[in-house]
């Protein structure tokens, strides 16, 4: 049976979903920006074949709305195959400590504010080098790169 487009609009504004261990409630708001910025990143042409004017597109794109999609994405994954890089992992840790209202309230924080304190007061940037600073650290943990859930290919492959 063929889901309705309403019925897959309505999926895309709000998803639920939980993992075991942080049980989580995501709304996605922007699904048609999303969806635009994704079709204009895989498509340079248009169907007939002209080059794409997405300037008015690209202007709207929102880095913070970004990381509810790129959260969805990483769970996504980590569902399908059972296992994340350690970039991912430590992006997880990131988001929540970023959003705790996505959290169940029932979810024990203190960890993810151990590794992240104080990020959603902190400017754009330094919530960034932040993560970037917490995804080197991981990758020098021997016991975390080692682990089965983790996998430990590299993010780019090389071509």
């Amino acid at each position: 049976m063929r889901t309705s487009n309403r019925a897959r609009q309505a999926r895309n504004r709000s998803v639920r979903t939980s993992w075991p261990h942080f049980p989580i409630s995501t709304s996605v708001t922007s699904g048609n920006c999303r969806t635009s910025i994704g079709t204009r990143s895989k498509h340079a042409k248009t169907r007939d074949g002209m080059e794409r004017d997405d300037e008015k597109l690209l202007a709207r794109f929102d880095d913070e709305v970004n990381d509810h999609t790129l959260f969805i994405g990483w769970h996504d994954y980590m569902l399908a195959v059972r296992a994340l890089p350690v970039e991912a992992q430590a992006f997880h840790v990131w988001y929540y400590a970023l959003y705790p209202e996505k959290l169940n309230p029932e979810v024990d924080t203190t960890r993810h504010q151990q590794v992240f304190p104080m990020l959603p007061s902190r400017r754009r940037a330094d919530q960034k080098r932040a993560l970037r600073e917490v995804i080197s650290s991981f990758r020098g943990d021997a016991e975390l790169m080692n682990h089965p859930q983790t996998n430990a290919r590299p993010l780019r492959l090389p071509t």
